[in-house]
């Protein structure tokens, strides 16, 4: 018989009941308001410490807690701010990440087209092909079909081009499913990222009884900034259309949300473009805003481009969040990007897969003409035939060979994933604009809490 011995040195059984100590998930910040700020990027915990309070979680926090727990140590307890002594938190970290191995989920990007009725200066697009393929449209349907008895979650964002352009095939398609998802009782969420030019309280509605009800536009700021930016095929502006598309859109009792997001360079007139917004949607809680950098993605018109980069972007990114805020405009994907895996992109993702008009299988909706991207082709029987090879590129998490992202405060969230394409392509380290200015992040963060919540 083989004798069996304990490694106490590497044993569960070394984790002590009655010993907490700090995480290494923690980080404090503080508000504008002087209050205390605690996050924990394991389990998204966020909070405000109370004053009479702070003190005592200060030395908690710094020294450890011996005992049964009671009082405010139950909560840094549930927050995840105290954990067990002895538990390893890296072990955490990874079985985290392997969640998103899960089968129950699917998450399928659509191009109804690849064709756009704009020309955005900065697109990285050369819009080969125009609508869904009718083979196409069978095979994504039959997909579906053969995996729903096996989902608990299931959800489809419309892309393009401009998936808005060809709205019959995502009535076809949602239509052809609906019934399943009912009778298989799976959450469902759908989505659009639409330049908005279509999105008209009709076609919402339309939308709506399918149960796509968010929708992503671009408003690059006001009408000048967004025409130089964001143009017709033609050459004509298109702010005019999309503003109007929305006062209409608030005008109705439709249960949508948008979140409008605004694509910026050192030019643009960010403070004038919220004041804009405020005087429109303030009141709204339906629409919310968020803010990005342009940058260099790969487009014929990158060399001519003002773009925005590094620390400074996203000070800029920061400063905009907050001046939304100050100005009741509610800052869409905050919370999200610092909540559990929340800052994983999509592409690197086990089952999100996006499909092109002609069947393309790729991963990431940006470098659509890189031949790392193609990893197979959806065949009309619903088979996704996969180059797994290529998958792997996609998949296999950053922080597992990562040693910084390994061991980073903010693993949780993003695993070194926030943007496997930079991995890939430059071989860079691809950290989350939120993470780089955390502190920042959690003021805003409390800022909009506080707005909304009191």
């Amino acid at each position: 018989m083989v004798e069996r011995k304990l490694n106490t040195r590497r044993s569960g059984f070394n984790i002590s009941d009655d010993e907490w100590s700090f995480s290494k998930f923690n980080v404090f910040s503080k508000g504008d308001d002087g209050t205390l700020l605690l996050y924990n990027s394991y389990t998204g915990a966020f909070g405000g410490i109370p004053k009479e309070e702070e003190m005592n979680v200060k030395k908690i926090l710094k020294e450890g807690y011996f005992g049964k727990p009671k009082g405010i140590v139950n909560d840094l307890i549930s927050g995840g701010m105290l954990v067990k002594k002895g538990v390893d938190e890296n072990n955490r970290a990874e079985l985290l990440r392997q969640t998103l191995d899960r089968s129950d989920y699917l998450h399928l990007i659509l191009m109804p087209s690849e064709e756009c009725n704009f020309r955005c200066v900065y697109c990285y697009e050369n819009f080969p092909r125009g609508k869904m393929e009718e083979s196409v449209i069978k095979g994504v349907i039959t997909l579906i079909k053969s995996r729903i008895s096996k989902l608990n979650h299931l959800t489809i964002s419309w892309f393009g081009g401009e998936p808005l352009s060809e709205p019959e095939v995502i009535y076809e398609i949602t239509d052809s499913i609906m019934d399943e998802i009912k009778k298989h009782n799976i959450t469902f969420n759908a989505n659009t990222t639409t330049n908005g030019y279509h999105l008209t309280p009709n076609l919402c509605k339309q939308l709506l009884k399918r149960g796509i009800n968010i929708h992503n536009i671009t408003l690059d700021g006001l009408e000048k900034d967004h025409d130089m930016a964001r143009r017709l095929k033609g050459g004509e502006g298109t702010f005019n259309v999309i503003i109007n598309n929305l006062i209409q859109l608030k005008n109705t009792n439709l249960n949508f949300k948008i979140n409008i997001r605004c694509n910026f360079t050192q030019n643009t007139d960010i403070n004038g473009y919220i004041l804009y917004l405020n005087k429109l949607f303030s009141n709204d809680n339906r629409f919310n805003v968020f803010f990005r950098p342009v940058g260099k993605w790969g487009g014929p018109n990158d060399a001519n481009l003002e773009v925005c980069e590094g620390r400074e972007a996203g000070r800029m990114m920061l400063d905009a969040d907050m001046m939304a805020i100050n100005n009741n405009l509610p800052v869409a994907l905050l919370q999200e990007s610092l909540s559990p895996l929340g800052s994983v992109c999509y592409a690197s993702k086990p089952n999100s897969f996006t499909i092109g008009a002609d069947g393309t299988v790729y991963k990431c909706t940006v470098a659509l003409e890189s031949d790392f991207n193609k990893i197979g082709k959806l065949q009309p029987d619903g088979i996704l035939d996969l180059d797994f090879d290529k998958l792997a590129l996609w998949v296999i998490s950053g922080s597992s060979e990562d040693n910084i992202c390994k061991n980073c405060f903010f693993r949780p969230s993003c695993h070194g994933d926030s943007c496997p394409l930079v991995r890939i392509e430059s071989g860079k380290r691809p950290c989350p604009k939120e993470k780089e200015h955390i502190k920042n992040t959690l003021k805003i963060m409390w800022k909009q809490h506080t707005m909304y919540n009191n």
